[in-house]
């Protein structure tokens, strides 16, 4: 089995991803030049432009793309929500999400734990702590188990300040 030139422009865009942009620009700009609706390269890029370019806009038109190619590719669901609650717009996180939920492969515990910063950052503290715990339980990873306990922490400071605060009134 051999991969399209697409995919192999792709992959080599993939790999200097953290560490030299000029080559992730060039790959992935060739890739989408075989292959416009290349579901990889589009999240690829859109993801370049959302972290470090901060172009939202542009973000956004290279993640739907990737979606219209692939509804189930995951990473892009996870960023492009990411990108969305960055963007205060919820409701359509919220349902990013839920098909991501359906999505065989996905990581549910990455799912709670997005949900969980949504609930955070709408000041629904004590739904933000049952989906950190929900995520907590399902996570196998050591390091993400830690954020997760981080979270929990900070969430239950955020209501004892809250709740002495009450009690000061």
């Amino acid at each position: 089995m051999s991969l399209s030139a697409a995919d192999q422009y792709y992959l080599k865009g993939l790999d200097h991803y953290n560490y030299d942009w000029e080559e992730v620009v060039e790959n992935v700009n060739y890739a989408l030049s075989v292959d416009p609706e290349h579901a990889g390269a589009n999240h690829l890029m859109g993801k370049l432009h959302f972290e470090q370019l901060k172009n939202f806009d542009l973000a956004e038109s290279y993640f739907v793309s990737a979606l219209q190619s692939n509804p189930c590719h995951i990473d892009t669901c996870f960023d492009y929500a990411q990108l969305l609650i960055l963007l205060n717009r919820l409701e359509e996180a919220y349902k990013l999400l839920t098909h991501l939920e359906r999505i065989p492969g996905a990581e549910k515990w990455r799912v709670q734990g997005i949900r969980g910063e949504m609930a955070e950052q709408n000041g629904d503290l004590n739904q933000a702590k049952l989906y950190y715990q929900s995520s907590k339980q399902r996570v196998l990873d050591a390091s993400q188990s830690s954020l997760l306990k981080q979270a929990i922490e900070r969430v239950d400071d955020k209501l004892n300040e809250l709740q002495s605060f009450r009690y000061e009134y």
